[in-house]
């Protein structure tokens, strides 16, 4: 676990809720209705020519008052840069590629259950 806190601590959460299993598969006594949503309703989106992950949030909203009922939001983090940090580190001889960016998400995800 410290490994991957010192190389990228900002997928830490993102990865036990969602890379290592669905929160909702396994709903834990703290996990609220919008982070079980959230777990399997992520969104990858692009700018400045990076890909991120946990941008915008989650919310349960009272179909009579229109009240919040639950809401959760991920820290924004960059595959992109993920894996440029991983590479520097672990591949210094790779290039990125869109192939490697998918790769590199997948290994970030396989990283952090090897260290748990």
């Amino acid at each position: 676990m410290d490994l991957v806190d010192s190389v990228c601590p900002e997928i830490q959460a993102w990865t036990n809720q969602v890379g290592a299993h669905a929160a909702l598969a396994d709903p834990r006594k703290q996990d609220n209705a919008a982070l079980l949503l959230a777990s399997v309703a992520h969104t990858i989106s692009a700018r400045s020519q990076r890909f991120y992950v946990g941008v915008g949030g989650h919310a349960i909203v009272s179909t009579e008052d229109r009240s919040v009922l639950a809401s959760h939001s991920w820290k924004a983090w960059s595959i992109t840069e993920t894996y440029e940090r991983l590479t520097l580190r672990f591949w210094p001889d790779s290039t990125l590629t869109v192939i490697t960016v998918v790769w590199a998400l997948l290994t970030a995800t396989a990283l952090t259950q090897s260290l748990e």
